[in-house]
């Protein structure tokens, strides 16, 4: 059953309203995993160097195994979303949200997590945009995504926040 919600002459879906809440909500929950807790900080020295991590005591395994754990929750709740959003199955159905996702991550810089949600609110905008201002090229718009893709790869691949990564003599 689809709630549509109705503010004078607006019809608004509830999926368009929820769907955005619950994805923030799940990106907060990430951000504070990742910079206030015990294992946030493990995941963040094994990303940094893994020997040294194991070396100061951490379990290593653990650490990889709850990584999986939380990508997999968060992949889990991120695919309920889409088929909230577009309930239909087939085949290659998450085929585009990986590439635009795998996009945004590098517009933001890979590893960096406000990055990733910076470059995914910017890709949406110009996709959008794109769409509003020139709606002859909308067939195109994935195209245009990989355009961008392409842009931030050979122009600036560490991305909007990523640092340059050092190289382990």
């Amino acid at each position: 059953m689809i709630q549509i919600y109705q503010a004078g002459s607006v019809r608004i879906q509830g999926v368009t309203i929820w769907v955005p809440l619950i994805a923030a909500a799940c990106l907060l929950g990430l951000i504070f995993l990742v910079y206030r807790t015990k294992v946030g900080r493990a995941m963040r020295a094994i990303a940094t160097d893994i020997e040294t991590t194991a070396l100061m005591g951490a379990d290593i395994n653990r650490v990889i195994s709850y990584t999986f754990l939380v990508g997999s929750a968060l992949a889990a709740v991120g695919g309920i979303l889409w088929g909230c959003r577009y309930p239909r199955l087939q085949w290659d159905l998450g085929i585009m949200p990986g590439w635009r996702a795998f996009t945004a991550a590098v517009i933001g810089g890979i590893g960096n997590i406000v990055g990733a949600m910076l470059g995914g609110f910017l890709l949406g905008l110009a996709e959008i945009l794109v769409v509003a201002f020139l709606p002859g090229l909308s067939g195109f718009r994935d195209a245009f995504i990989f355009a961008i893709l392409i842009f931030f790869l050979l122009f600036k691949p560490t991305g909007i926040l990523g640092k340059p990564l050092k190289e382990k003599v």
